[in-house]
This record gives C-alpha cells, sequence and structure tokens, in this order.
C-alpha cells in the first residue's frame, strides 16, 4: 500500500487511552494460535524464546513506504545487538519466510481484533467511529504483533525508536511507514526510528454512505475498523521486512507473498474515497475544471490543476510563474468547498 513525511495534525479530535498493561497481549488470543500453519513452531522450540523490557515512544492512502538511508560508513558505528534482539530478529524473519494462516483463523482473529480495541477504546464508538486516538492504532498495532509475530516486531522496532500516528493530510495513500536513519557524529552513535501513520482523512470520508463497495488489499470492508485492519495488516509486514531486511517495497513479490500467507490479500492497493472523487461527486470539479472563487471579496476565475486536501488553482498573470504552454500563472490553495464551476 504505497501504504509518503512531515508531522501533521489530526483533523478529528483524538482521546488518548489509558496505558496498556505489558504481557495480557498473548493471553487474549491463547485459543486462536492453534491455527497457525507453519514451520516455526518447530525451530522456535528448539532455540527457545527470550522477552526484552523496551522502553516505548509515544501516525492515519495505499502508498510508498519512505526508507532514508545512511552511507556505509556509519554503519560501522552502530551499538552491537543484544542477544535477545537478535533472537527476536530471527523469529521475525522465520514467520515472515514461513507462516501460513488458514482463512478461517484469520477471519476469528479478526473479528477478536475488534471487539478488544472497540473494547478498550476511549474514542472509538462504534465500527463506523468518527473519533480514534493513536492509543487505538497502538493496541491495534500490538494485538496484530501478538499473534502474528510472536510479539518480535514491535518489541524490535521499540528497541530503536517506534511511534504511531494519524494525518489529516494524507490524501492518497491510506497509511505510511517510514524508517529513519540518524547519522552518527563524533559525539552520538546512529540512531535509528520506526513510525506507522494512517490517514485519518481518507477513513473518514468513507462510509459515509452506501455508493459503492470499498475494498482494502483486495479484501471487502464494510465499515471503517475493518479497512483501518487492513491498512494496519499492511503497515505491519512493511515495519517487518525493514527491520529484517532494511528495505520493503509492497510492489515487490516477497512483500505481497507474505501478505497473502499472512492475511489473505490479493492487492497492495486501497478503494477508499479520495479527495478527488468526493470532489467530483459532491461539486462535480476535477482537475482540468474551469472555476471561480472569491478572493478578497472579488471573483478570482482559474483552472484546478491538483486535487488534495485543497484544490490548487491557477489563475493567468503577469505576474505569474511561466508554464510548460508558455503562459504565466499565480498558483491559489483553495477549499474544495469554496470552488463554483464556471459556466
Amino acid at each position: 500500500m504505497p501504504p509518503k513525511k512531515n508531522a501533521e495534525k489530526s483533523s478529528k479530535k483524538s482521546t488518548p487511552n489509558g496505558a496498556i498493561k505489558s504481557g495480557w497481549l498473548p493471553g487474549i488470543f491463547e485459543g486462536l494460535l492453534g491455527g497457525t500453519t507453519s514451520r516455526v513452531a518447530g525451530d522456535a522450540s528448539k532455540r527457545g524464546t527470550t522477552s526484552a523490557s523496551e522502553k516505548s515512544n509515544s501516525r492515519v492512502s495505499s502508498q510508498k513506504t519512505s526508507l532514508i538511508t545512511t552511507r556505509k560508513s556509519t554503519q560501522k558505528s552502530k551499538p552491537k545487538i543484544a542477544p535477545s534482539i537478535a533472537i527476536m530478529k530471527d523469529r521475525l524473519e522465520e514467520i515472515l519466510r514461513h507462516q501460513q494462516i488458514a482463512p478461517e483463523v484469520y477471519s476469528a482473529r479478526s473479528r477478536l481484533i475488534q471487539t478488544t480495541v472497540l473494547q478498550h477504546s476511549r474514542a472509538m464508538a462504534d465500527e463506523n467511529f468518527s473519533a480514534t486516538s493513536v492509543a487505538d492504532l497502538r493496541l491495534m498495532s500490538e494485538l496484530y504483533d501478538s499473534i502474528y509475530f510472536d510479539s518480535s516486531c514491535i518489541a524490535l522496532a521499540k528497541h530503536y525508536g517506534m511511534a504511531f500516528r494519524w494525518s489529516s493530510r494524507m490524501t492518497r495513500a491510506g497509511g505510511k511507514t517510514t524508517r529513519t536513519v540518524r547519522r552518527a557524529t563524533l559525539r552520538r552513535a546512529a540512531e535509528i526510528h520506526y513510525e506507522i501513520t494512517l490517514s485519518s482523512s481518507l477513513l473518514f470520508q468513507t462510509f459515509q454512505d452506501d455508493s459503492r463497495p470499498i475494498k482494502v488489499c483486495g479484501r471487502p470492508c464494510h465499515h471503517r475498523l475493518e479497512a483501518m485492519q487492513r491498512i494496519v495488516e499492511h503497515e505491519a509486514i512493511h515495519l517487518a521486512e525493514m527491520l529484517v531486511w532494511i528495505d520493503s517495497d509492497c510492489a515487490a513479490g516477497r512483500f505481497q507473498a507474505i501478505a497473502n500467507r499472512l492475511f489473505g490479500h490479493t492487492e497492495h492497493r486501497h478503494e477508499l474515497v479520495t479527495q478527488r472523487e468526493r470532489a467530483a461527486k459532491l461539486f462535480d470539479i476535477r482537475v482540468g475544471s474551469r472555476v471561480y472563487f472569491m478572493h478578497d471579496g472579488h471573483p478570482v476565475q482559474g483552472v484546478v490543476n491538483r486535487i488534495t486536501r485543497r484544490a490548487t488553482v491557477l489563475v493567468e498573470s503577469p505576474q505569474g510563474e511561466m508554464y510548460s504552454n508558455h503562459k504565466r500563472y499565480l498558483k491559489y490553495y483553495v477549499p474544495i468547498s469554496g470552488l463554483k464551476p464556471s459556466k
């Protein structure tokens, strides 16, 4: 989903959840773990498992995942990985390579995750929630980590630095996972930080009516909570691949094979309602439409050049920037609701 990087503020009011006690997550899914088909269980029993307490850090179109890498010289200055961290990394790689989940087990787990998130959320009122919080996103990610990745993915990311965020500015990608590397200096070692972000704008402007069916990652979604789950599943694979192999590409065969074995995903894109679709449906405005809007009390006419959160309107002017058609335009950013089609 190609799950692009500024710090963004959610357009919805969020209410933080209380702290989640460690150690309770695996017990929730004790009765469902037997449906996993893989070679991992046998390998893990020979190796044993080790847990490590990690410190935690306190993001909402299915597009590209951002990777920020450093020069090779900075890799040498990275601190040595503790044995328990190395074990979690090996365990995570085994899961990514071999684990396969039966469809009926996946369905049962998905329903249980829905119930658990709604029960513990202080912001979500129902499956088509109109408010959410970072705590809800974090809890859902931890639940998936617990039952699909043996609690190895989030814990390993927290060893370096891990954050979750909702974004109201993401108008094309449903989610995004980033790996940021801060280069080493004489005074500090190299630092790595991971962040998962979901688009609040796409989720909240979808499921407002029954106009058309919605699919995310090839799976039908009937409400916002299901769509949120599919995006979290997609981003969880991005995070896991980054932790094991550094790079992650949802258009690549490895990613798609993992997504299909674990979650039954058949695509890596979403069909959520985008701002372009909303502008066309509600206001009859599209890229290329001639429109007018009020500016300083006067009507101004122009052409829609781009639609994101707002429309980018080009207005012909001698003082404007030169474009490829050899005309000069001033650029205006106008809310979609503030535009009217020109006759």
